[in-house]
């Protein structure tokens, strides 16, 4: 129940009073419908205008799961509804007090404004800003361009959440902090970024060697031969040389 409102009329036989209601139903994934009803009490009002909402039902043209493709404004009068995409995750960002519209829309990951405050306007200003989103699988049909091609300026650099890395997280960062703790006991809280003062600041099993299959062709021989060719020392070489001129 969006609206209910207390309506007076002159008719023949004097003034009437009635109330004049507005409802919005909707299944929350797009489907949607308004209703503007009448009746002598609230309650046939709300009545009327359910079922008027569920007999003009309406879709809401957008991909599920995926960002909204463009900025939608819809006007009536000066009532006016902005609907701005958001990332995938951010969510809904609106007036706390239209949230439960939202929801039964079926919006998501947009920013929601709303400008006057005359629902008999704005729910047309509402239709007309759903009217204007459009899918990428209508876009392609439209434009006869390949769906896959067709992407929101926010598809490539969607934000997963933070928080749902916390718990894969949390012993790694354990671990840093112990690191942290020894090392600032070792130094005893003095700052010496250059000093190793715990094995833990030096990371075991990377060696220089096991970067030579990035190097080039050469420095790859090179320390293939360092490796399998170690070269005699002079030292060595020097009582070898002694024997050979002896003997001869």
């Amino acid at each position: 129940m969006l609206d209910i409102t207390p309506m007076r009329s002159m008719c023949s036989v004097g003034k009437v009073r009635y109330f004049r209601g507005i409802v919005v139903v909707g299944n929350g994934k797009g489907v949607y419908g308004f209703g503007i009803g009448f009746g002598s009490t609230p309650k046939e009002c709300r009545s009327d205008s359910t079922l008027k909402a569920l007999q003009n039902l309406d879709y809401i043209d957008y991909d599920p799961g995926r960002m909204l493709c463009t900025p939608c404004r819809g006007m009536e009068y000066k009532h006016t509804m902005k609907l701005i995409p958001r990332p995938i995750g951010r969510g809904l960002k609106a007036n706390k007090k239209f949230l439960p519209l939202l929801y039964i829309l079926g919006l998501d990951n947009c920013k929601v404004k709303f400008m006057f405050n005359k629902w008999f306007s704005r729910v047309k200003a509402i239709k007309r800003c759903l009217d204007q989103v459009i899918s990428r699988r209508t876009l392609a049909n439209m434009t006869g361009k390949r769906y896959a091609l067709l992407v929101a300026p926010g598809d490539h650099w969607v934000h997963w959440p933070d928080r749902w890395f916390d718990e894969t997280s949390k012993t790694y960062k354990d671990n840093q902090e112990l690191r942290k703790l020894r090392r600032k006991h070792a130094l005893h809280f003095k700052k010496r970024g250059t000093k190793i003062a715990v094995p833990d600041d030096v990371k075991h099993g990377w060696r220089k060697r096991n970067w030579a299959r990035w190097n080039n062709a050469l420095e790859r021989w090179v320390q293939h031969r360092r490796d399998h060719y170690e070269p005699v020392s002079k030292a060595q070489s020097a009582p070898n040389m002694a024997s050979g001129k002896s003997a001869s």
